[in-house]
């Protein structure tokens, strides 16, 4: 960690910049820099600097004992360090099987973390909240495990406590930070890819896709990249879906989650 004034001196200048507005309602700035540096401003609580090759992460909080920074920190800057690093992403949270990962990919507010939150409750280890990483290790392809933090809804759909999973560092609007006890320590194949379709009307039910690449390239967490980068990216997808079961996993969203978590248990 680094004062504000010697971050900026490190700092070479943007070349593209992008940004937006995070559900906490920090505004959040990525710049580019011409020598692939990125700098990430977290509203006025934060800001980050990851060197072109993601060896290097200066951070320098405005407050350095509020967990805001550092929740942002593990869960999106340490993403983009994962990126410079060759690793991709899907939009998913996961948890760890008997013969491998199962994820689940829906937008935000689809129900995956609830879900996950579930099958953790039930013994399975925790491996990721909302990003998948991913990459070709020795031929293989391997998820590798988040950080085991994880966005608990205060009032859970299935009425039980954050304290059932783990440690509650913070609270965040209507959510819990939370420090997950049992979590995977390791990488691990991708055994099953759940989408997640929660849509009125819809009946409980797990369908087996063909094993295509498309359908995951809707949940691809990353910039487009270079030509050469976006290339490496659909062959690893293609790649893992031949080894990788892609299921759709529909239901109103009215359904218990329980029964969700029921089924994909069922499936294994």
């Amino acid at each position: 960690m680094i004062g504000a004034a010697q971050l900026d001196g490190a700092w070479t200048g943007a070349k593209h910049t992008s940004a937006g507005v995070l559900p906490d309602g920090c505004r959040c700035v990525a710049e580019r820099a011409a020598g692939g540096e990125l700098r990430i401003t977290y509203g006025d609580r934060a800001t980050y600097l990851l060197s072109a090759d993601g060896r290097t992460l200066l951070c320098s909080p405005a407050q350095l004992d509020e967990q805001a920074w550092r929740r942002f920190l593990l869960d999106a800057v340490l993403l983009k360090a994962s990126e410079a690093h060759g690793l991709e992403a899907l939009h998913a949270s996961a948890v760890e099987g008997p013969d491998g990962v199962l994820a689940f990919a829906t937008q935000a507010g689809g129900g995956k973390s609830s879900l996950a939150s579930e099958l953790v409750r039930r013994g399975h280890p925790f491996f990721a909240d909302d990003a998948l990483t991913m990459r070709r290790d020795d031929a293989a392809i391997r998820a590798h495990p988040a950080p085991p933090l994880m966005n608990f809804p205060l009032e859970h759909p299935e009425g039980f406590a954050a304290v059932e999973l783990g440690t509650v560092l913070d609270v965040v609007g209507a959510e819990a930070w939370l420090a997950v006890r049992h979590a995977a320590t390791g990488p691990c194949r991708v055994a099953a890819i759940h989408l997640l379709d929660r849509r009125p009307g819809l009946r409980l039910g797990l369908d087996l896709l063909a094993p295509s690449p498309m359908p995951l390239l809707d949940h691809v967490l990353a910039d487009r990249g270079s030509p050469t980068r976006m290339a490496r990216r659909f062959e690893l997808l293609a790649d893992l879906v031949e080894d990788t079961a892609i299921y759709r996993l529909r239901a109103d969203p009215a359904t218990p989650v329980r029964r969700l978590a029921d089924l994909v248990e069922g499936s294994l």
